[in-house]
């Protein structure tokens, strides 16, 4: 629109006006432009960084271990737990179990009606916000039967609640 008016008006305000609007839009694409390879640059940089940093703190298993000048024939992959040796497994396989924390008679009373994969499946998620896929890995199951057996215990609890209001 300036552009047409300079031209068909050449006055020195229409040309001053329009090198100015063109000065400022100039300056803004510079500004992106920079902005564009700063942020391009500074991501290169910084996967060079992550790079750098993992190939520097590599654990290396096989290697052995060696304290306090004592040589012991030992390599660091033995330090490390079996998954029946870990903490959380112990945990999870302990008698405490969801309805332990449970304080309303009526979903006690629910829950003692669901299966003991469906109780150990509550429990992994609600009592130890785990996902459907670490549960699946903690229980040795597909991802599809823990969500299969997490939506039945859901409607059977559901279910058995509604009937105990019903009855009341």
């Amino acid at each position: 629109m300036l552009f047409n008016k300079a031209i068909q008006e050449p006055t020195s305000y229409n040309e001053e006006k329009l090198n100015t609007s063109f000065a400022r839009y100039y300056r803004k694409v510079k500004i992106i432009n920079y902005i564009s390879n700063l942020i391009y640059y500074y991501s290169i940089d910084f996967d060079k960084k992550l790079s750098k940093n993992s190939s520097r703190q590599l654990l290396i298993l096989d290697s052995s271990t060696k304290s306090d000048g004592n040589d012991l024939n030992s390599v660091n992959k033995d330090f490390l737990l079996t998954s029946k040796e870990d903490l959380t497994y112990k945990s999870f396989n302990n008698n405490n179990s969801i309805k332990e924390q449970i304080i309303n008679q009526n979903i006690y009373y629910a829950l003692s009606h669901l299966s003991p994969k469906q109780l150990k499946i509550l429990d992994l998620i609600y009592s130890y916000n785990c996902s459907n896929k670490e549960v699946a890995k903690i229980l040795n199951e597909s991802e599809q039967t823990i969500s299969y057996n997490h939506k039945k215990a859901i409607e059977k609890l559901r279910n058995r609640i509604n009937k105990e209001r019903k009855i009341q």
